[in-house]
Order: C-alpha cells, then structure tokens, then sequence
C-alpha cells in the first residue's frame, strides 16, 4: 500500500498536540518564514492551537499539516506557518 502523504524521507501527517513546542521553535525561525509575518504568541497559546488544530474538522480549502521524517518520527517543519 502506499500513500501520496508519505515519501522515501518525510511524510506529511495532521497536527497532534504534542507537535506545539516545535511549532512553535519553527516560528521562531523568521527567517525561515519568509515574507510571512506572524504575532508573538506565549507556549500556552501555541498549546491551544495545536490542540485546535488536532481535533478541528478537515477544510478542503486551508491545510495545516506537520512534516515529519520517516525515520526518526521528528517533526521536521510545518507545510504552513501556524496561524
């Protein structure tokens, strides 16, 4: 069985909970973000919207998903900028 969400090294997943502290650690990164531009927010805040973004309904328009390699399961980017 394969999947067009997993490739030889990373694989594209839903947000869990648990992916808050790297999210937020990537938003840290402005220069990683680009022309993008995003407010501060606390740890508690970045706590909630992953917890949001773990259990909100699917939107075919907006996808928010965690990139994570294969192998070792660490979360290695966003495929979007939290927001």
């Amino acid at each position: 069985m394969t999947s067009f969400w997993v490739g030889e090294r990373v694989q594209l997943r839903g947000i869990e909970p648990d992916d808050a502290t790297a999210f937020m650690g990537f938003a840290a990164d402005e220069e990683g973000l680009g022309d993008l531009v995003s407010p501060p927010r606390s740890a508690e805040g970045y706590r909630v919207w992953a917890k949001e973004q773990a259990t909100a309904a699917p939107d075919a328009d907006r996808l928010q998903l965690a990139v994570e390699a294969v192998g070792t399961r660490e979360t290695a980017g966003p495929s979007a900028p939290p927001g």
